[in-house]
């Protein structure tokens, strides 16, 4: 019962994150075809360069609210702390951190039994 409820809220996650993504997209899509025309009707090329801008913030804006409206949690500052990466790495990496473990657990086992 609780394997099935998790699964149909990972489920339902990962079915948000797409309609987000897909949203994203159409949105850039519209915002692309906007500024295309804007472009070609603008003759200054300060004009040109200034929607760029503004198309990069309104990109940027949307990145930033699909972000938060994800769920995800996030950090502020340009890195993590120690523990953060020491955490990253060990998620990342479970064998090697098994394998780190175990090699020096079987060596102390047989240097005992040798004894």
């Amino acid at each position: 019962q609780k394997l099935r409820h998790k699964m149909e809220q990972v489920a339902s996650e990962t079915e948000h994150s797409r309609e987000v993504v897909h949203w994203a997209e159409q949105q850039q899509r519209r915002n692309y075809q906007q500024q295309q025309q804007k472009l070609m009707s603008a003759k200054d090329g300060m004009t040109a360069r200034e929607s760029e801008v503004e198309r990069e913030k309104r990109l940027a804006e949307l990145y930033r609210q699909g972000v938060e409206n994800s769920g995800v949690r996030v950090v502020q500052g340009d890195t993590l702390s120690v523990h953060h990466q020491l955490a990253n790495f060990w998620q990342e990496n479970p064998f090697k951190i098994l394998a780190a473990m175990a090699v020096p657990t079987v060596l102390y086992i047989f240097h005992g039994k040798k004894k």
